[in-house]
């Protein structure tokens, strides 16, 4: 299957022009944390999306890495969506930099531009949620491939 060679933060901003993608962007927040530190932890309200500027994060839940994103990647979109306590935890693996962007300020901004503006970006929200989901049923896939060439090489080495 071929890969999306778009960034997160790319498929985020489409439609948007160059001046209200700036404007946009002017709304982010920097903020910097160490290696392994936790961005987002797993069942504490979620408030914003962020999009990952420098470094490299991991995505966790239960003891299980389930990702990572890279420079442009954008995560905790869904809040935007909908209001929810977070279901993984977001830790960088080396020191990262993201754009943090609070739901509330997101809303305010869009509120005051032509509504097909807010369109755009609630479809590309869906468009990278729909991504994660694909990527996901795509693990799923390979591990139970893994398991299944497992059991058979355990079945036909017990005789």
């Amino acid at each position: 299957m071929k890969k999306n060679s778009f960034k997160g933060e790319d498929i985020l901003l489409r439609g948007l022009s160059p001046e209200d993608r700036n404007a946009f962007l002017a709304l982010g927040v920097v903020k910097t944390f160490g290696a392994q530190e936790y961005i987002i932890r797993d069942g504490t309200p979620g408030d914003a999306l962020y999009i990952l500027r420098k470094g490299k994060v991991s995505i966790w839940k239960d003891d299980v890495k389930l990702g990572e994103l890279s420079e442009g990647d954008v995560f905790g979109e869904a809040v935007i969506l909908h209001p929810h306590n977070r279901i993984a935890c977001v830790r960088t693996e080396r020191p990262s930099e993201v754009l943090e962007f609070k739901r509330d300020e997101l809303l305010n901004f869009f509120k005051w531009r032509e509504e097909k503006l807010f369109k755009y970006f609630i479809l590309n929200i869906i468009s990278l949620l729909l991504d994660k989901l694909n990527r996901a049923n795509e693990r799923i896939i390979h591990l139970e491939h893994t398991f299944r060439e497992q059991i058979a090489w355990l079945v036909g080495n017990k005789g």
